[in-house]
This record gives structure tokens, C-alpha cells and sequence, in this order.
């Protein structure tokens, strides 16, 4: 059996800069109810200030009601057991755009919530709002930023000063696991298929943060590809916003819930299930 969940919220940051009025980086821009979901690196190929050369990056945020995920599930699986696998998929949308390639992105589990936000522009990033490189959320009047300008102080899982999740100690392992997942794109045009059976399972029992029942993940290219002399521009996903709902962005939880038939080798001393079955009405 498998059951397919979509993303509750999704959006991405970025520091990009726009070359206009001796140019300016969009930190604050928000683009929460754009179609895609747009992971880029620029090196070099805009200027501002001095001759340095300079980085602009965007950084994908996704969110999934684990809640939801955990209700659907309960008395079929354990969450602390082999017998369920969770699935994150994002479908390349590349369109004319032409995709950078080799190489490689990761999803970290997020330390906080954040706003999705209403902007919607992609050209000028001229829209306002929360979730963006600089904040995360927005509550009642009060701003909520991020630990680090554009979501990636990385560290051990309860740290208070980190947005995102490295590693951690699950209870019951006793060791140190990593909990951020990494694919290869070998052409760019791949889609994203990572089992992150460990975030989620972690997630719906408690030892992983959420937020009303919600699970947040970050999508980006490894840190030695954001801070590298190489322009990667552009890997486009669907967002939960476009029109095909076949594309936006889903977590597959597959489990085994079949019954296989043992009544001609029943045991004694051993625990079993008598199943009765009935062909009145089909």
C-alpha cells in the first residue's frame, strides 16, 4: 500500500541582485505563490559595489502535516520499525530553461517555522513578505528571523542558535546520526526521489520539531557548491502551486500491509490470526 502527501507549504529564498539603480539584493522578496521552486548559484555574473565577485544563491523550503501522515497511518505501521518507507519527490519542470549539471542537492530537516508568504514575482522580486532570505515568519506583529541570513546555520539537533538540522541523537540509537539526505544530478534534468523514511518517522514520534503537526525541510546545493567559483543556474521543481496537481511536491509513504495465508501450517504455541471470510454481497 502507498499513500501520497502534498506539501503544505513551499517557497524559496534568495539574495539575488537586481541591477538597477546601481543595484540591490532582493533579501527581503518573497515569491511563496509562484508555480516553481527555483534553486540557483550566480558567481560573478552581476556587479554591485567594488569589483569583488559576487555569490547569489536561492534555497528551497518545503512543509508536510506529519500529522496528517501519522493519523493515516496509525494501527497499520510502527513508526520505529522497517516496515514503512517515506519518499520526498519534487518533478524537474525545467521548460526552456536551460538546467545546470553534476551536481548535488541536500535536504536538511528545519529548526523552525516559516511563512509561505503571497509573492508571486520572479523578475523584479518586488514582492514583500515572510518567508525570506532574512525571516522566517511573521506572528502578530512581531518578525521571527532566521538564525543566519538565508536559513543555513547548520548544527546538532535541540540547538537554540541553528535553522536547520544536521545530525542528532534519536532516542533509543545511541549514536549520532546524520539527518540531512543528498542527491546526485548527473544531467540536471533528474527529478528529486530521497528516502527520508528517518526525518519522518523521527518527526511523528516526537523527536524531530514540528510546528502545528508540521514537518519543514531545506532544499539546497551542498555547501561547497554555494561558496565555489561556478554559476549553476537554473534547477527548477514544480511548487504545490502549479496546475498539474500530478507535479507539486509529495511525500510517498509505502508500507506492507498484506496478509499472507498460513492455514495449512498453523503451529501450535505460536500466536496467529484466524481470518473468516465471506462471499455474501461480494
Amino acid at each position: 500500500m502507498y499513500l501520497v502527501f502534498t506539501a503544505s507549504k513551499d517557497t524559496y529564498i534568495t539574495n539575488k541582485i537586481i541591477p538597477l539603480q546601481g543595484g540591490y539584493r532582493v533579501t527581503d522578496a518573497n515569491v511563496g505563490l509562484a508555480s516553481t521552486i527555483d534553486i540557483f548559484k550566480l558567481y560573478g555574473e552581476t556587479k554591485i559595489g567594488d569589483e569583488t565577485p559576487k555569490t547569489e544563491i536561492s534555497r528551497g523550503l518545503l512543509s508536510f502535516n506529519v500529522a496528517d501522515i501519522s493519523s493515516s497511518l496509525k494501527d497499520k505501521v510502527s513508526f520505529d520499525s522497517d516496515n514503512f518507507k517515506c519518499t520526498l519527490n519534487l518533478q524537474d519542470v525545467q521548460g526552456s530553461s536551460v538546467a545546470p549539471s553534476d551536481f548535488t542537492l541536500e535536504v536538511y530537516p528545519l529548526s523552525r517555522s516559516f511563512d509561505e508568504g503571497r509573492g508571486q514575482d520572479l523578475s523584479s522580486f518586488n514582492d514583500l513578505d515572510a518567508a525570506n532570505f532574512v525571516t522566517a515568519s511573521h506572528q502578530y506583529g512581531n518578525h521571527y528571523l532566521w538564525n543566519t541570513t538565508g536559513a543555513r546555520a547548520v548544527g546538532l539537533l535541540n540547538s537554540t542558535d541553528i535553522d536547520i538540522i544536521g545530525s542528532g541523537t534519536l532516542a533509543g540509537t545511541g549514536t549520532r546520526i546524520d539527518l540531512y539526505k543528498t542527491q546526485h544530478f548527473a544531467k540536471g534534468t533528474e527529478n528529486l526521489s530521497m528516502d527520508i523514511t528517518n526525518i519522518v518517522s523521527a518527526s511523528m514520534c516526537g523527536l524531530l520539531p514540528t510546528f502545528t503537526g508540521s514537518l519543514g525541510l531545506l532544499l539546497a546545493f551542498t555547501t561547497s557548491e554555494e561558496t565555489d567559483t561556478k554559476t549553476r543556474f537554473v534547477k527548477r521543481f514544480a511548487s504545490r502551486h502549479t496546475r498539474n496537481p500530478y507535479l507539486r511536491p509529495n511525500i510517498t509513504v509505502e508500507y506492507d500491509d498484506s496478509i499472507v495465508d498460513y492455514h495449512n501450517m498453523m503451529e501450535f504455541n505460536s500466536s496467529g490470526s484466524l481470518f473468516l471470510r465471506t462471499y455474501s454481497n461480494n
